[in-house]
């Protein structure tokens, strides 16, 4: 993917104001500063949710080392790979794929740990988020540009948090940034609320965390 495609593709899913907001932020993280504010959304687990059909040409396939090392030379990167081989080592998570049925081609992942809430790296020592028992946790979703619009993530979202449901879970929690309006939308549509806001800044090597409610 060139850059005038990442870029097309940015703007598409942020909007403009957003996606350069999302520019700025990430040049002052070249330079070690860093300001994200994301949601922190939920929705009770009462019984099994409806599943929405899954879109005509495609097939979802729960992840393990095998279906990892086929991914091998597709547009997931192998630092990817191996933070979720990686994963797959922990107990009590799971990660999804939806994959094109006629080629195989991974065009969508999206994770599931009923045991912790993971941060990207830069936030994994500041954050104090913590899951309850009775909580699962639903993060790093993300669709290829090129199958974007089949509704994946409101399929996997579902997908999840019945298999939560199943392992005796009564909330599910999500976070996402909160600038990613549209993935916010994606995951109202499928019952969650936002609930709360944490804000992080500063340095790298001091950055603040801040909890807020909604």
């Amino acid at each position: 993917m060139n850059t005038t495609q990442k870029l097309s593709n940015g703007i598409k899913q942020y909007g403009l104001a957003n996606f350069m907001t999302l520019i700025f932020a990430k040049v002052g993280e070249k330079f070690g500063y860093y300001n994200n504010r994301y949601l922190i959304l939920t929705r009770e687990l009462d019984s099994p949710i409806a599943t929405p059909p899954l879109a005509a040409g495609y097939v979802v396939k729960e992840f393990s080392p095998e279906l990892l090392e086929n991914l091998s030379g597709t547009w997931v990167s192998e630092g990817e790979i191996n933070r979720f081989k990686k994963r797959l080592q922990e107990p009590d998570i799971t990660g999804i794929g939806i994959y094109r049925e006629s080629t195989g081609e991974l065009a969508y992942y999206f994770w599931l740990s009923c045991r912790k809430i993971e941060m990207p790296p830069q936030y994994e020592k500041v954050h104090a988020l913590q899951l309850g028992a009775d909580e699962a946790y639903l993060y790093d979703g993300y669709c290829h540009p090129e199958h974007r619009g089949h509704g994946f993530h409101g399929f996997a979202a579902v997908y999840l948090m019945n298999k939560a449901l199943s392992l005796g879970k009564r909330r599910a929690v999500t976070i996402i940034l909160a600038i990613n309006k549209a993935a916010i939308l994606s995951q109202q549509k499928v019952g969650f609320k936002p609930v709360k806001e944490i804000i992080f800044s500063g340095f790298k090597n001091n950055i603040s965390c801040t909890l807020r409610e909604n």
